[in-house]
């Protein structure tokens, strides 16, 4: 029985290791959010802030799953030429030896 629960607890470490790499990481999509923070103050001013970042649709885009593209929305703190809610956005992530980089994250803000 012992052997039986060993054998278990290994698979399911492997099985969770191997899902590991299946996406970029949640760490990787939030650095891409502060990213999009620091540009509104950049762009927008100050007294703007990105804020209630959600996703919208995540896709892998090759079927060796080594490009992704997550398309999510943000809203802003106060309203800035009409616009402050549902601000669509893109990021595209890559895979080179088994580790996720951003090679894109494009907000549709004017000016931007």
């Amino acid at each position: 029985m012992r052997k039986y629960l060993i054998g278990l607890g290994v698979l399911l470490i492997l099985a969770f290791a191997g899902c590991s790499n299946a996406k970029p990481s949640s760490a990787l999509k939030e650095e891409q959010y502060e990213k999009v923070k620091g540009m509104v103050k950049t762009y927008l001013g100050d007294e703007y802030e990105a804020i209630n970042f959600r996703v919208t649709e995540e896709k892998f885009m090759d079927e060796a799953k080594t490009k992704y593209q997550m398309h999510y929305a943000f809203d802003l703190n106060k309203p800035f030429l009409f616009i402050q809610n549902n601000i669509p956005a893109v990021m595209e992530f890559s895979k080179a030896e088994d580790k996720w980089f951003c090679t894109s994250n494009l907000p549709s803000l004017p000016n931007m």
